[in-house]
């Protein structure tokens, strides 16, 4: 007689060695959204502030609203030397470092100074704006814009003890590649221009569209 009884099938499970792939579903968690502010402007209101010491040149325009010449947005440009070049000579551009800044608090952002270019003078604001930035590498200052004789100025804290510690610095800044922010930023925000057929581009170059 033949046994035709067939063996009940086994399942080779895996070995996972924990059930926290399970027992994490149940975890309440918090909605978290990376923000990229690209134009940070350190002022009073501000208040206090640190900055970084990475620096991320790049060449910009200002180019003027439609319809609105008292209005003029900042871009910034992706192109090649040859269009940079023939640009520069059409309508002129301008060069900025940007720097991540941040507050006690861990609310950060990129600002984005103006910087000397070319042939053209040592400004007061670039030269001092130079000079804010070094500081802030140092300690906790609270940065100001004199309007009048335009440049900029720092308040230094009388009381130094209340703020974080250099070693508690290094939490507050943020965990991803600061290129990567600023890119994504600056792509939300839709600054960059990345060819001369870019509508603002055709503007300045006296092209009506």
């Amino acid at each position: 007689m033949n046994d035709n009884t067939k063996k009940p099938f086994k399942l080779n499970y895996a070995d996972t060695g924990s059930d926290v792939d399970m027992t994490a579903q149940e975890i309440e968690t918090v909605k978290k959204e990376v923000n990229v502010n690209v134009t940070f402007k350190p002022n009073p209101k501000t208040g206090f502030i640190r900055m970084h010491e990475k620096v991320f040149p790049l060449y910009c325009i200002d180019i003027e609203r439609p319809n609105n010449a008292d209005t003029k947005d900042r871009y910034y440009l992706q192109m090649s030397k040859e269009d940079l070049e023939y640009l520069a000579k059409k309508h002129g551009i301008k060069k900025v470092h940007f720097t991540l800044c941040v507050t006690p608090s861990g609310t950060w952002g990129f600002w984005g100074r103006s910087v000397k270019f070319g042939n053209e003078a040592v400004t007061k604001a670039a030269k001092t704006g130079h000079a804010v930035w070094e500081k802030a590498q140092q300690q906790w200052i609270k940065v100001g814009w004199d309007k009048p004789n335009w440049c900029y100025y720092y308040e230094d804290p009388l009381d130094k003890s209340i703020f974080p510690t250099d070693e508690e610095l290094q939490e507050l800044w943020p965990s991803e590649d600061f290129d990567l922010l600023l890119a994504k930023g600056l792509e939300a925000e839709d600054l960059i221009l990345t060819s001369l057929e870019d509508g603002p581009i055709q503007r300045v170059l006296g092209k009506k569209l």
